[in-house]
């Protein structure tokens, strides 16, 4: 078992932004942690597959947020912040367990 952390500065652009982040191919992600330059900024966050399937949405949030979650990986993910309420950078790691079988 591996956990990998991957962290990612954005920053958003007319109130939006959004990244690719690595995922494995066999994995779940465990915690996601969002955080905001300013703490008073408001946004919302999405993630979705290769796909454009959504495995995670949550709107109306405020400042940093931790999100323990048990999202099963499959293919490299995208993040999407919307509707910020200020132009600034955003902090986005997802942290996954990886497994590898020998």
């Amino acid at each position: 078992m591996f956990i990998a952390r991957e962290p990612k500065t954005i920053t958003a652009v007319l109130g939006t932004a959004s990244t690719l982040l690595r995922a494995s191919a066999h994995g779940m992600c465990r915690l996601i942690i969002v955080k905001p330059e300013t703490e008073s900024t408001t946004y919302d966050l999405s993630i979705v597959d290769k796909y454009g399937y959504r495995f995670f949405e949550a709107t109306d949030l405020t400042g940093e947020q931790t999100f323990p979650v048990d999202l099963p990986i499959f293919s490299y993910l995208t993040a999407t912040i919307d509707n910020a309420s200020v132009d600034e950078d955003f902090d986005i790691m997802l942290a996954n367990v990886e497994h590898y079988s020998l």
